[in-house]
C-alpha cells in the first residue's frame, strides 16, 4: 500500500493513487439506474424506483424572496428509532447534487455509508437519523423537475428559493416526524451551509451542529465560478431555455443539456481541488533530468561574454530538455465525473436557485446562542 498524497488529509492509503479515481464521489447515494432509452434529465421522476425513499407532503410554503409554492413534498430516509423523550434525532444535510441516500440498509452504498450505520460514528443503534432531499433538489423533493399546478414540470418557472426556505421546509418535516429538537445537525459543502442556516434560523431546535468544508458566506471567487457554471449550461443548445423535459433526442441521441451540465461539473471540480492535487494530476513533468550531474554550471555573465559556450557540441553543457504537459488522459477523471453527473442531476436545479449558494451568507445573522456553538 502506498500512502495517500498530502492533499488527501485523513484519507485511507490508496494502492495506487491513480488519476482514474483517487477520491470517491461522496455527494450522491443512489447510482443512476440503467435505462433502455436516454431521457433529458437525471432527476428522479414519478414512476421511477423510489429505492429506500419516503415522501412527506408538507402543504404550501411562503418563500423568503416572495412567491409561494402551493404544495411542497420532501423525499427523505431514516435510520434507527426515535427514543421515548425524542432526544436522539440527528439531521443530515447532503451536498448540492446529493440525495437522501446517506446509507443503504445493507451498508453497501450511500454517500456517508462509512459514517452512518450500526456502530459507526453516527450510530443508528443509538440515534434516529433523518436525511431529506433538499427543497429545490431533483431526487424526489419538490423542485424544477416536479409537476407545477398545470401538470407540466416547473422547469425555469420554479421560484427562486434560499437557504432559509430549505431550512423552513425541513423544519416542517421535523414537526411531522415528531422531532422538536435535533441532537445534532450535520452537513458538508452545500449541506454545511444548510447546517449553519438551521443553527441561525432555529437555534432552539439545534442541540449541536457539525459543519464540514463549508463557509459562512460566498466569496467573490465563488460567485464568479458559479456564474461560469450557469453560463455553461445556458449556452448548451439543448438547454432550450430550461424547457427540455419533453425534448426528443437529436442525431447524436442526446436530448438534454448534458454537455453544458458536464462542463459546469468540471468547472466545479476545479474549485474542489487544492493546488498540490491539481499539480499532481495536470502539472508539467520533465521527460528526463535537465542537466546531467557531471555537467559544469556556467554563469550567465560568462555566457554573455563567451557565446561559444552555448554550442550544442560542448560536452560540458547540455541543452535543457523541454518540459511537457501530462498526456490528455490525465484529465479523464473530470470528464468521467461530468458524464456521471449528467445521469443523476437536473440542470434547472442550478439555474432556479441563484440565491441559494452564490449569495449565501450566515454572517449577517444574529449571534448564535452558546448551546449551538460547540463543535461535534
Amino acid at each position: 500500500m502506498t500512502p495517500s498524497p498530502q492533499f488527501l488529509v485523513g484519507h485511507a492509503p490508496l494502492d495506487p493513487v491513480t488519476d482514474a479515481e483517487p477520491i470517491g464521489d461522496f455527494d450522491t447515494g443512489y447510482t443512476p439506474a440503467p435505462r433502455l432509452t436516454e431521457r433529458p434529465t437525471g432527476a428522479w421522476l414519478e414512476g421511477d424506483d423510489p429505492g429506500e425513499r419516503r415522501f412527506a407532503d408538507l402543504g404550501p410554503l411562503e418563500l423568503e424572496l416572495g412567491g409561494r409554492l402551493p404544495q411542497v413534498r420532501l423525499a427523505y430516509e431514516t435510520w434507527g428509532q426515535l427514543n421515548a423523550d425524542r432526544s436522539n434525532a440527528v439531521l443530515l444535510c447532503h451536498a448540492l447534487t446529493g440525495d437522501s441516500h446517506a446509507a443503504a440498509r445493507d451498508g453497501q452504498s450511500g454517500w456517508w455509508k462509512d459514517i452512518v450505520g450500526p456502530g459507526l460514528a453516527i450510530d443508528t443503534d443509538r440515534y434516529y437519523v433523518v436525511c431529506p432531499n433538499v427543497l429545490g433538489g431533483c431526487q424526489g423533493s419538490t423542485g424544477p423537475a416536479s409537476p407545477a399546478p398545470d401538470g407540466q414540470p416547473w422547469g425555469p418557472r420554479f421560484p427562486e428559493i434560499t437557504m432559509r426556505d430549505m431550512a423552513a421546509a425541513e423544519a416542517r418535516l421535523a414537526d411531522l416526524l415528531g422531532v422538536e429538537r435535533w441532537a445534532l445537525v450535520a452537513g458538508a459543502s452545500f449541506g454545511g451551509c444548510r447546517t449553519m442556516e438551521w443553527a441561525a434560523s432555529f437555534p432552539e431546535r439545534v442541540g449541536a451542529f457539525a459543519v464540514l468544508v463549508a463557509g459562512p458566506a460566498s466569496t467573490a471567487e465563488h460567485i464568479a465560478y458559479a456564474h461560469l457554471q450557469n453560463l455553461a449550461i445556458r449556452l448548451d443548445p439543448r438547454w432550450r431555455g430550461g424547457h427540455y423535459y419533453d425534448a426528443e433526442p437529436d442525431e447524436s441521441g442526446v436530448s438534454g443539456p448534458d454537455a453544458g451540465l458536464g462542463l459546469a461539473r468540471e468547472i466545479a471540480h476545479l474549485t474542489y481541488r487544492c493546488a498540490p492535487e491539481l499539480a499532481a494530476r495536470f502539472g508539467r513533468a520533465r521527460s528526463r533530468p535537465c542537466i546531467p550531474r557531471t555537467a559544469t554550471m556556467v554563469s550567465l555573465s560568462k555566457i554573455m561574454r563567451f557565446p561559444r559556450l552555448l554550442r550544442i557540441s560542448s560536452p560540458r553543457l547540455r541543452p535543457r530538455k523541454s518540459r511537457r504537459l501530462q498526456p490528455p488522459g490525465r484529465a479523464l477523471p473530470f470528464s468521467h465525473r461530468a458524464a456521471r453527473h449528467s445521469a443523476r442531476y437536473s440542470p434547472n436545479c442550478d439555474q432556479s436557485s441563484p440565491s441559494t449558494v452564490p449569495r449565501a451568507s450566515i454572517i449577517t445573522c444574529p449571534a448564535l446562542p452558546p448551546a449551538c456553538n460547540h463543535p461535534v
